[in-house]
C-alpha cells in the first residue's frame, strides 16, 4: 500500500530543505517558517490518521491540495519574490525526481514479473 504519511512528509521536508539551503534563507526566516511547517504537518497527520480509518482516499487529495496551498501562502508572506521563485523550482525538481523514481520503481517491477 502506498504510503501517504510518507508523501506528506516528503512534500513538507521538500519545503523546508529548499528554504534552509536552496532560498538561503535568514535564520529569522527559518525562526518565522517552523510554526508554518509544524501546523502543516499536524494537518496532514490527522488527514491520513482520518483517511485510514474511514479508508477515503479520494477525499485527501482535495484536502492535501487546501492544506499545502495555505502552507505555500503563509511561506510566501516570509520570502522575497525571488526566494519563493527559487523554492518553487526546487520543489518542481523534486516532484519531478520522485515521480521519474516510482517510474524506474514500476518499470523495474514489470521487468522482474516478466523474467
Amino acid at each position: 500500500m502506498f504510503n501517504i504519511a510518507n508523501m506528506v512528509s516528503n512534500t513538507v521536508g521538500t519545503f523546508r530543505i529548499g528554504l534552509s539551503f536552496m532560498v538561503d534563507a535568514s535564520d529569522q526566516t527559518l525562526i518565522q517558517a517552523r510554526p508554518i511547517y509544524q501546523e502543516t504537518m499536524e494537518k496532514s497527520k490527522k488527514m491520513v490518521a482520518e483517511s485510514i480509518k474511514t479508508e477515503d482516499w479520494q477525499s485527501i487529495r482535495s484536502q492535501m491540495e487546501e492544506v499545502m496551498s495555505k502552507h505555500k501562502s503563509s511561506i510566501k508572506h516570509l520570502l522575497s519574490q525571488e526566494q519563493m521563485s527559487k523554492l518553487e523550482k526546487y520543489e518542481k525538481e523534486r516532484q519531478r525526481q520522485r515521480r521519474q523514481n516510482r517510474n524506474w520503481d514500476g518499470d523495474r517491477w514489470a521487468k522482474n514479473r516478466r523474467d
